[in-house]
């Protein structure tokens, strides 16, 4: 609902705007990023998680804070482990 919400040209910008993976949204607004078009190598995966959590990509930094709380599962004496869950093709 959000990226259809957004449009398309708006979602395009933000793929290019944080360098995603091929930025290819032609699998359709509200699915591009499920199984369809939009595609990262691993290399490029870590290289965009690394420019978040470093703060280098061009969002505000209360939207990257936001972004890490959904993100959060356990912290323990020396370490925070955050991720995500979603299907694995």
């Amino acid at each position: 609902e959000l990226a259809r919400r957004a449009g398309a040209e708006r979602m395009q910008a933000y793929l290019r705007r944080f360098d995603y993976g091929n930025q290819d949204i032609s699998g359709g607004i509200d699915r591009f990023w499920i199984s369809s078009s939009l595609s990262i190598s691993p290399e490029e995966q870590i290289a965009f998680l690394k420019k978040f959590y470093e703060g280098r990509l061009p969002v505000s930094q209360k939207a990257v804070l936001g972004v890490k709380d959904i993100l959060f599962l356990e912290s323990g004496e020396g370490y925070r482990w955050s991720g995500k869950s979603g299907a694995c093709a």
